[in-house]
């Protein structure tokens, strides 16, 4: 065994001088962190599979609609303080975990306070099931997401063996509640209310079970809170921009329209979330480099980069219509939708690969300019193309704003040189 391991590192260095990358860290992390996709990508195709085959497209419409506004009210917390967090970490910040647990929560008065105007709008609308279910998210979501900050800690220290450990056992425990809600219930404020409560009360016990098994230092500085925070202004249109398309979908053509779109989008972003995991796995080493450097490094893989992205769409492309078929049946009309959709991998994944270069530097001013932009781009094409297209329509959008953005952040990374 010692044998056959030395002459795989051997191999791995040898392949160095080819790759462009240190193979050793990546096999290390990106084997845990593989692991932890199939894990999340798992969970997700098992509730995608029961919600498909047990749930009517009218009620899972209504459903995804409503974690769309709860996503639009949520852009009014911390939401880029993880990353700020991975940052500070891997420069040994680790008092930075607790503080900014306590800020979020600060800070959760704002999506509270909005969830309850909110509710109570919806009642007085006559609608209870959006007014019931904002005020059970904006009670239990600000508190869930800030205990999420554990994973950042994992992250930022490079443990992404105890990143994945933990992350199973959150989506193992959320799953099986999903789950028996789907199949004893199936009504639209139950799913929403488990959803919320589930993930609420796993956070809490794993972000608390961080603390007392790591121990992580007091050290940390105002400079990393205040990074969140521009983070978070900054995803506000980023977040607007994810939402918006089923929020139209669902008003311009109705719940059960909406439940085909997503299920179109479903499996496309789950290999989305394998490029995100890369990003996860650069970014400690980014932030240890310097500015040029760490664009060096990113810039001398992008032909490799492209290879594996277009092996993956066409790979796609041609399996779509078996998986369909086989997971969700009652979706067929999903799978033309879903290739077309594929294509937008192309332009996300590099979108992401230069995303990163930016945000290990901390270069605030690049990633107001482009998220602002980007995101302008991407609700102005996606309203236009939903209004006259529908969900053809909004598939197509998300590669020609993918192709507008992509060109947009080469040139804020060239002009930075």
């Amino acid at each position: 065994m010692d044998s056959l391991k030395r002459k795989a590192y051997t191999w791995m260095r040898w392949s160095e001088k080819y790759t462009g990358t240190d193979m050793v860290y990546l096999a290390k992390g990106g084997f845990w962190l593989t692991i932890g996709q199939i894990v999340s990508s798992l969970s997700a195709l098992t509730l995608s599979v029961a919600f498909a085959n047990f749930i009517p497209k009218e009620t899972y419409g209504t459903y995804k609609y409503i974690l769309s506004v709860v996503g639009l009210v949520g852009m009014f917390s911390l939401t880029g303080m993880n990353l700020a967090v991975t940052q500070a970490i891997a420069r040994g910040l680790e008092g930075t975990l607790r503080k900014s647990f306590l800020v979020q929560l600060k800070w959760s008065i704002i999506p509270l306070t909005i969830s309850i105007v909110g509710g109570i709008y919806y009642l007085v609308q006559g609608n209870k099931i959006l007014a019931l279910s904002l005020l059970i998210a904006g009670l239990l979501n600000p508190i869930s997401d800030s205990a999420n900050t554990f994973l950042a800690f994992f992250g930022g220290k490079k443990m992404f063996g105890t990143q994945v450990k933990y992350n199973a056992i959150f989506f193992f425990f959320t799953t099986i509640i999903m789950l028996a809600t789907i199949f004893i219930s199936g009504k639209v404020i139950w799913l929403i209310f488990i959803y919320f409560f589930s993930r609420f009360i796993i956070n809490i016990f794993l972000y608390i079970k961080t603390l007392r098994s790591f121990t992580p230092n007091d050290v940390s500085d105002d400079k990393t809170i205040d990074y969140g925070k521009h983070l978070s202004l900054i995803n506000i249109p980023t977040i607007i921009a994810s939402n918006v398309d089923k929020i139209l979908i669902f008003h311009s053509f109705g719940a059960a329209q909406l439940a085909i779109y997503t299920f179109a989008i479903a499996l496309p972003e789950q290999i989305k979330g394998v490029l995100k995991n890369i990003a996860v796995l650069a970014l400690p080493k980014l932030s240890e480099k310097t500015k040029h450097d760490a664009r060096r490094a990113i810039t001398g893989k992008i032909t490799r980069f492209l290879l594996l992205l277009v092996t993956l769409i066409v790979t796609y492309v041609i399996l779509a219509p078996f998986l369909y078929k086989l997971l969700f049946p009652q979706y067929l009309e999903s799978v033309h939708y879903s290739q077309i959709f594929i294509i937008s991998l192309l332009f996300t994944g590099l979108i992401i690969m230069f995303t990163n270069v930016l945000q290990s530097q901390i270069e605030i001013k690049s990633l107001y300019k482009f998220n602002i932009a980007g995101s302008i781009i991407q609700i102005l094409i996606l309203f236009f193309m939903i209004t006259y297209c529908g969900i053809l329509g909004a598939v197509w959008a998300r590669s020609i704003y993918g192709l507008l953005n992509l060109s947009y952040l080469w040139f804020l990374i060239k002009k930075n040189n």
